[in-house]
């Protein structure tokens, strides 16, 4: 299971005004859940940045709020388009013996063959895959070992990932969705160019 990273919280007067909380440094949110009561709460904005850089939405964030500690996961943020700033941050109640289902990070790792022997170039089409297990079995991210990619015929699909064999995990991401493979360079660059206008 993935660290667990703590994050202070406070619960929000539903009758205070959002923009007067944004501007003190504060986002606002909610806590909500199966068969959980949901809790209007604000979180200060520069820990949560690094809290969520860390944590993404594949790692349990812990929200103390009133002396008691809260199990949950990031499930939806919303931004500021222009100023690209945080709006407002739904926070899923984890339960203990409740599958939860999430997205997982794919980091790929390793030197194929193809991209160094035969100067392919890596083409990927998945930078996640979702989820099913029960948060203590919960991992942040999936590594993809690109070394088995020796040609330009092979092809890493969700299927091929060891997490795929682990029976406390189910994988909802199809199993024959294509990962990575290494495309030829003379292929690669023509998918680059574009086409020119008529």
């Amino acid at each position: 299971m993935a660290d667990m990273i703590i994050l202070s919280a406070t619960k929000r007067d539903l009758s205070g005004k959002i923009k007067d909380l944004r501007a003190s440094g504060l986002i606002p949110g909610v806590i909500y859940g199966h068969l959980f009561a949901p809790i209007p709460v604000s979180v200060e904005y520069q820990p949560f940045r690094k809290a969520f850089r860390d944590a993404g939405e594949s790692t349990i964030l812990s929200l103390e709020i009133d002396g008691k500690v809260i199990s949950t996961l990031v499930h939806d943020v919303q931004y500021d388009p222009i100023l690209d700033t945080f709006l407002h941050i739904d926070f899923y109640a984890v339960q203990e013996k409740e599958a939860l289902r999430t997205h997982v990070p794919l980091v790929f790792e390793g030197v194929s063959p193809a991209i160094k022997n035969l100067a392919g170039v890596l083409n990927t089409t998945l930078e996640s895959i979702e989820i099913s297990c029960l948060p203590k079995h919960l991992i942040h991210n999936v590594i993809v070992d690109i070394s088995v990619l020796e040609n330009f015929h092979t092809v890493i699909t969700v299927g091929d990932l060891p997490i795929a064999k682990d029976k406390n995990i189910e994988i909802i991401t199809d199993l024959s969705t294509p990962i990575a493979s290494v495309m030829p360079p003379r292929v690669a660059e023509a998918a680059e160019t574009p086409t020119p206008a008529k």
